[in-house]
């Protein structure tokens, strides 16, 4: 679809191909036929010979004379060439009403049937199934392509007038559904349109008003309007009707082709180009027009070589059209549709836009004004039709016209005219007319290169099959008002082939050729040299090209009629609709109606923007209305500009522009533009400090002299939260440019953000003009974390407690208005309590919705009170414990109650004993502290409370539960215990100790104190200190001490060694199963892409089973595009998500994780100490001669060995995918062993 903005685009002449047919003398061209899929031309003379040439190279496949067959005679009048594709045949039908048919394979020609009454008009439908004739006895016949009568119907109500010399015409509509005629009616005395079915069933006639139509018809492909002629007095118009008949409107033809008729009337296959041929006498002009919001513009008009014979649009590309004329030349004009936009990427560049509409050019300076078309901000005249335009690079402009000249003007709107008048019209300084030297009929592709230079190219026409093009450089050296081509300094460069599109390079003295078979070189301007084989080709030939600098490279950007984007060659978009450029990106809309943009300071597949396309935060790409074509970026702008199907002009400012410019901008301390940019287009203003925090803080004193408005200071402010914008919301894929060094600042992450802002702008605010930012200085408090009210209110306390401080800015009510807009007008009373200050706390409750019954009241009853029973009830009233009980604490010895109450509800014991610290009343605190330590089990705390207030016996009571055993005897020592006491005290540490696994310790306790022997050895034995129980049975002589501890060597190899098995057996099931469920994970993007699914961007949503021949995902895909609502909603259910359920169930799209985690708690028991165990154990276990079991404990110890390294990577990489990388917790992989296993292999 290009129907969107051929309104403003010209129309380009891009290519253009000549031949001259051999004819004999007094022979000339009457008909004309193509077949596309072959590439052949046929031609038929009037001496009715049949010529057939190849389309490419010209060359004559056959030629023959049909008159040889006798089936005509020679004064025959053959009316149509039709090639039919499905008879591979010429249909020829000629006045007389014979119809022939020449195989193309065969070359054999027949006469398939004959119209008695003659046929005076016939058109084949669109798919060559039928074939309709307007025949002499007034009649409209239909026939199959097999040559059946289909149907005949009378053509008039009376037969027409034989004195009539212009026969009828015959048009089908694209769809093959309708057809009309236009003939002369004689009962009406002029000529309508009849238009009739695809069954010969009459549907209706032109308007009765319709008077003086020509003779030529044409129907639109789309099939709305059907086009024709009407000659009026004083008036030449071009008239359309509808397929029922009523006049749908008209454009009148240039008052200087008066003289002309109306020769025919075709549409280009997509309905978009109109080409009208004039003809008077041996004069034939070609014009082309398009149409744009109900006005037709002329975009070319080209006098023809001779009377032009036949034109035949392509019946696939839309820009292609043949003539040839009745002298047997030949002419192929490829065109295309482009803007012709004033060049530049910077500021001076006013992006003014040249529309052409025939003698005129509508011009608008894009960067001031968008004026909806066909309006313009001003209108040039010119003396004949313009055929092309171009800007040179100091926004002067040429204009070639169709009269073979070249004028060349000023600037309409440059940096030096700011504002001039939107009448005031740009001046011509020059004008070149064509000579010998240049025949400006045969330049295409002009280029204007500075204000005395430009570049054109010129078509060899020398006919050959191969021909070529020159290079014009040219140049005058004085501006004269009117120049000969004589008097140009020409250098004129043979090319090799035919130029396809120029262009220049950016930032070089030289332009970039495209040939028609997609070749480039390079022209320099300087050397007068072309330089070949420098680039490669592209893949095919592109009708737009650019030539800008993408990550500091040369890049050519291209733009094929298939909708590849090419950059440097490579498919950057294979949907492109249209593309512009930007002095920092790449724009280009897709056919799936989006826009997107490349920085210019990255290569295209940098994988930074890939990593942002989908994304939630995806500024790159953006929705755009169907069918939206791209006019132009504004250079150093956020604006772009789209021009709509209907036609009208729109607007849009890309969030991607807003923060590249905002970031220029910011970087170069121009913080108030920044400002305004990023508030007009709602950007985030945290933007600003979150762009380069230091250097912000370093300027800030600088930033609040720009923006100054108090107002605008509030509002940044207000603004500001803990996130950085910069990492989420408006991530940077431009590449960072160096910045100049300035020195440092801390800007720990520990510090809080707001906070670290606040206080910065606080202080120079306060520096400043502490009354005219007084607001400003209240929004620093309001905004720290957490908000400083009571500094806040301590402020307007000062301008209530003041009010002979002249303050105009800002007063107590206003203040206090705008804080509690700020901030939770509850908070504020609370604050105001807090502060003790009553009347401030009734005046913002009067602000508030709090009911006067409920808070005046209460304010009345703690006037009433004391000072520090006062403070001690709004204490409590907020909460406030800590401070309630120092309050408290000064109200009197009779209060101590209520204190000792208010610390053991609320625990403030560490808080009362330094209030307490040397008064009488500290024993009976610590006492409470010790009963409140005893209840939640913190024994060896409350043992220690309990000795400073003296109460041993209850501290040893905490010691031996805590199984501080050395600290209860020392105690038992100081209490005096004796023999029976401490024995009865240390058998209950012993088992206190053994309860908690401290057999070692339990021992000791037994050994020392109780005396038990047998008991200690049993500790020792429990703690594997075979050692130790095997010296104290000795030096005890206690009996069968040795098999004692043998048996407990071999209970420890038995448990060790079941422990050992069960791990390795569960650790190889589960890595195993990790091993399946990795691999699944590998290969789901193959199966992704057979399939045509996408992944979610999450991965661990993604089920691996190995049992389900279906992927499920259950996120969206990486590249889906969402609206702005419904991306903050996906944010806010993201944030909202529950927790996930970790299953071990095979195809859970959990249970990579599930594996991790139990693979993790598999190895918890692995630890130096148990290393140690193992070792201990194997030396006694070769002590007691159980070779058989320490082998086998080795051996189990090195095979679970060898599973953990075999598997070590694999779970490694499982642990960096599944967990958070920024979770403390998961972030470290814990699947490192922290030991060694070598002391294993070296026992035998």
């Amino acid at each position: 679809n290009n129907r969107s903005a051929r309104k403003m685009r010209n129309l380009k002449l891009v290519d253009r191909v000549s031949h001259q047919i051999s004819l004999s003398t007094q022979e000339s061209i009457v008909q004309f036929a193509c077949d596309r899929s072959t590439g052949t031309l046929f031609f038929l003379t009037s001496n009715i010979n049949l010529l057939g040439i190849d389309i490419d190279n010209f060359q004559i496949l056959f030629q023959t004379s049909l008159l040889d067959a006798d089936l005509f005679s020679e004064d025959v009048e053959v009316i149509d060439l039709q090639y039919i594709p499905d008879l591979e045949s010429l249909c020829l039908a000629s006045k007389s009403g014979d119809l022939i048919l020449f195989n193309i394979t065969e070359k054999q020609a027949e006469c398939v049937g004959t119209v008695d009454s003659g046929i005076l008009a016939i058109s084949w439908s669109p798919d060559f199934e039928l074939v309709v004739m307007a025949t002499g006895n007034n009649s409209v016949l239909c026939m199959s392509k097999d040559w059946d009568i289909v149907t005949e119907v009378s053509l008039l109500s009376s037969p027409p007038s034989p004195s009539h010399s212009l026969p009828p015409r015959i048009s089908w509509r694209e769809d093959g559904n309708f057809f009309v005629c236009n003939v002369f009616d004689p009962e009406k005395g002029r000529r309508v349109l009849k238009v009739w079915e695809r069954s010969c069933v009459y549907h209706s006639t032109s308007e009765e008003s319709s008077t003086g139509l020509g003779s030529y018809v044409s129907c639109r492909p789309t099939g709305n309007i059907i086009a024709t002629s009407q000659r009026l007095p004083q008036k030449h118009d071009i008239v359309f009707f509808e397929r029922n008949g009523l006049r749908r409107g008209e454009f009148s033809l240039r008052p200087d082709t008066e003289k002309f008729e109306v020769s025919s009337i075709h549409w280009s296959c997509d309905s978009e180009t109109l080409l009208i041929i004039l003809v008077s006498g041996d004069e034939s002009i070609a014009q082309f027009w398009t149409t744009g919001n109900f006005h037709w513009y002329l975009k070319q008009e080209f006098r023809m070589a001779g009377k032009v014979s036949n034109v035949l649009w392509d019946s696939e590309n839309p820009l292609v059209v043949r003539f040839v004329s009745v002298s047997g030349v030949y002419s192929q004009f490829s065109f295309c549709f482009d803007h012709d936009i004033s060049r530049g990427f910077t500021s001076s560049n006013q992006t003014t836009i040249a529309v052409i509409d025939g003698s005129k050019i509508h011009l608008t300076p894009l960067r001031k004004m968008i004026p909806p078309p066909p309006m313009s901000a001003a209108q040039l005249q010119l003396e004949s039709p313009v055929l092309a335009v171009s800007f040179g690079a100091s926004q002067e402009f040429a204009i070639q016209l169709s009269n073979a000249s070249i004028a060349f003007y000023h600037p309409y709107y440059s940096s030096s005219h700011q504002n001039p008048s939107p009448s005031k019209l740009p001046t011509r300084y020059s004008l070149i007319r064509g000579g010998k030297a240049l025949d400006f009929q045969r330049v295409r592709h002009l280029e204007l290169v500075n204000a005395n230079t430009w570049l054109c190219v010129e078509s060899k026409e020398d006919g050959s099959p191969d021909s070529s093009d020159n290079l014009i450089h040219a140049r005058f050296s004085e501006k004269e008002s009117v120049l000969e081509a004589s008097a140009l300094k020409i250098e004129r460069i043979s090319l090799s082939k035919r130029v396809l599109r120029l262009c220049p390079i950016h930032d070089s003295n030289s332009y970039l050729i495209q040939f028609v078979d997609g070749s480039l070189s390079r022209y320099q301007l300087d050397s007068h040299r072309v330089q070949d084989k420098i680039y490669k080709p592209l893949p095919s030939p592109c009708l737009w090209m650019s030539s800008v600098k993408m990550a500091g490279e040369e890049t050519t950007i291209a733009l094929s009629t298939a909708n590849k984007l090419y950059i440097n060659g490579a498919v950057a978009s294979s949907e492109c609709y249209s593309y512009s450029l930007h002095d920092r990106f790449l724009l280009f809309t897709t056919i799936s109606h989006q826009l997107r943009l490349l920085p210019l300071s990255l290569k295209f597949d940098d994988p930074k923007i890939e990593a942002r396309i989908g994304s939630a935060y995806d500024d790159t790409t953006r929705e755009i209305e169907r069918g939206g074509r791209l006019v132009s970026a504004i250079s150093e702008d956020a604006r772009v500009i789209l021009q709509m199907p209907r036609g009208n002009l729109e607007i849009i400012v890309p969030r991607a522009l807003v923060l590249s410019i905002a970031r220029s901008l910011i970087n170069a301390l121009k913080y108030s533009d920044a400002f305004i940019l990023l508030r007009k287009h709602r950007v985030d203003l945290n933007f600003l400090y979150d762009h380069n925090p230091s250097e912000f803080l370093v300027h800030s004193r600088e930033f609040i002299e720009q923006i100054a408005n108090v107002d605008h200071l509030n509002l940044f402010l207000s603004s500001l939260n803990e996130k950085d914008v910069t990492k989420t919301l408006y991530v940077d894929i431009e590449e960072q440019t160096q910045t100049v060094s300035t020195p440092t600042i801390n800007t720990n992450n520990s510090t809080n953000k707001a906070n670290l802002i606040c206080s910065t702008l606080r202080n120079h605010l306060q520096q400043i003009n502490k009354e005219k930012y007084l607001l400003s200085i209240l929004t620093t408090y309001m905004k720290s974390s957490p908000p400083e009210l009571e500094e806040v209110l301590l402020v307007i306390k000062q301008l209530r407690d003041n009010p002979s401080i002249e303050n105009a800015a800002l007063s107590f009510d206003k203040a206090l208005s705008y804080v509690i807009f700020l901030a939770d007008v509850v908070k504020m009373y609370e604050v105001a309590l807090g502060m003790y200050d009553f009347d401030l706390a009734s005046v913002i409750a009067q602000k508030s919705n709090m009911d006067p019954k409920e808070y005046l009241p209460f304010l009345r009853k703690l006037q009433g009170m004391d000072k520090y029973y006062q403070q001690y009830s709004v204490d409590m009233h907020l909460n406030k414990f800590g401070s309630a009980l120092k309050n408290l604490s000064q109200c009197g010895d009779e209060f101590f109650p209520d204190c000792l109450e208010l610390i053991k509800n609320q625990k403030l014991f560490t808080l009362a004993l330094q209030i307490y610290d040397n008064k009488p009343e500290l024993n009976t605190i610590l006492h409470s502290f010790a009963d409140y330590l005893v209840e939640n089990k913190h024994y060896k705390d409350a043992a220690l409370a309990y000795e400073q207030c003296e109460e041993y016996s209850e501290a040893l009571h905490c010691y031996q539960k805590g199984g501080e055993w050395k600290e209860a005897l020392v105690l038992a020592n100081k209490l005096e215990y004796g023999p029976e006491e401490l024995r009865g005290l240390a058998n209950k540490l012993a088992d206190t100790l053994i309860n908690s696994s401290r057999h070692s310790e339990a021992a000791v306790v037994l050994l020392d104190y109780s005396k038990d022997v047998e008991r200690a050895i049993s500790s020792l034995l429990s703690a594997s200190s075979w050692s130790e129980a095997l010296r104290i049975g000795l030096l005890h002589s206690v009996e069968g001490i040795e098999t004692q501890v043998k048996d407990s060597v071999h209970e420890a190899y038995e448990a060790n060694f079941g422990l050992l098995t069960d791990k390795k057996q569960l650790f190889s099931k589960l890595a195993t199963r990790l091993t399946v469920v990795r691999e699944n994970k590998r290969l789901l993007p193959l199966l992704v892409g057979e399939t045509g699914s996408v992944i979610g961007d999450n991965p661990s949503e993604v089920s691996f089973s190995d049992r389900s021949s279906v992927v499920s995902t259950s996120s969206s895909s990486a590249y889906s595009t969402q609206s702005g609502s419904s991306r903050r909603s996906s944010v806010k259910a993201r944030n909202k998500k529950p927790k996930k359920r970790l299953s071990g169930r095979e195809g859970n799209p959990h249970e990579e994780e599930y594996l991790v985690t139990t693979l993790r708690s598999t190895l918890a028991f692995l630890t130096a100490d148990f290393l140690a165990e193992q070792q201990q154990l194997l030396k006694w276990l070769l002590r007691f001669n159980f070779r058989q079991e320490a082998a086998n404990l080795r051996s189990s110890v090195l095979g679970f060995t060898q599973v953990v390294n075999q598997f070590t990577q694999l779970v490694l990489d499982s642990e960096r995918d599944v967990f958070n990388p920024s979770d403390p917790v998961t972030a470290t992989p814990c699947f490192v062993p922290a030991f060694k296993w070598d002391s294993f292999r070296q026992l035998h």
